[in-house]
């Protein structure tokens, strides 16, 4: 479980500060972030997501190499500075020294996060006195980044975020740029839910901002419109895979999220289909509910 300490450590901008967590925390993140790079390997590179919602909306974005560092808190450019620093003789970590060789911010990310290089970054961050990574946020962002690791799961909800909706419910407007949170339960009760955020570009293209375990749900939360996918398409060079919600699915979605919307009065924004679809299913379970008091009695 997420503890309180975790999530105010996570958000720590002098890593001097934080407490040592401890190799075998320390492990246990790097072996989720090694969990992260996989995921990433196999669903993510090279792909483009287009979800549809229940208000008839859509998205399409894909998941930049470059971007995914940040995702999962890890500052590459913070290791690749400290690492230079060391003098070349008492450089121990090959595949580091390999990655920083042909540079790029997803290579570090990938020799950090290797199972097979734990040793070599524990060592690294002692001689560093734990300054180069806050294993905290590590943790966090990639228990979050790991809960979305398919979604053709279609477990997932979407706030449209309204900064004036915020305001007017006397909350401080979020100090990032995501205009869209898809949202999952997390099972963590100091952090219920799993959020990635959605902004968008200059020119209009949207992109992953960040991924983060969600602690002040009323702000986000409160008043705003949510949405519900009822379509997932995967794209690659070599596939298209279009996986299209059942009325079953959509109604079980709907019965997970309808909480989120009675806690925080939000709104589900579903077009007529949609509604047609738990309408008909919530008259399928009160005929089932029926036949089953009738063959009690």
């Amino acid at each position: 479980m997420i503890s309180i300490k975790e999530l105010e450590h996570m958000n720590a901008k002098n890593l001097k500060n934080l407490p040592n967590p401890g190799d075998q925390y320390c492990s246990a993140a790097l072996d989720s972030l090694a969990t992260a790079v996989r995921i990433y390997e196999e669903y993510y590179k090279g792909r483009t997501y287009t979800i549809n919602f229940s208000d008839g909306s859509e998205i399409t974005f894909e998941i930049n190499p470059g971007n995914l560092s940040h995702m999962l808190g890890i500052d590459t450019q913070g290791i690749k500075a400290y690492y230079e620093s060391i003098p070349k003789a008492d450089r121990k970590f090959k595949k580091l020294d390999d990655a920083i060789l042909i540079y790029g911010g997803y290579n570090i990310l990938k020799s950090v996060g290797d199972c097979q290089s734990v040793d070599e970054v524990l060592e690294l961050c002692r001689t560093s006195h734990h300054t180069i990574i806050n294993f905290y946020r590590v943790m966090i962002r990639c228990e979050a980044f790991n809960r979305f690791s398919n979604f053709l799961d279609m477990d997932f909800g979407c706030i449209n975020y309204d900064n004036e909706i915020a305001v007017s419910k006397g909350f401080a407007s979020t100090n990032m740029k995501s205009r869209k949170f898809l949202f999952v339960e997390s099972n963590e009760k100091n952090a219920p839910y799993f959020m990635l955020g959605i902004a968008y570009s200059e020119d209009g293209k949207p992109y992953i901002e960040t991924t983060f375990a969600s602690v002040y749900n009323e702000d986000l939360f409160s008043g705003q419109s949510i949405t519900l996918p009822t379509s997932v398409t995967v794209e690659s060079k070599e596939s298209l895979i279009r996986h299209e919600a059942t009325a079953k699915q959509k109604l079980a979605i709907y019965r997970n999220l309808k909480d989120v919307s009675l806690k925080y009065n939000c709104i589900f924004n579903i077009y007529d289909d949609y509604q047609n679809n738990l309408a008909r299913n919530a008259s399928q379970d009160t005929k089932q509910s029926l036949k089953e008091r009738q063959f009690i009695k």
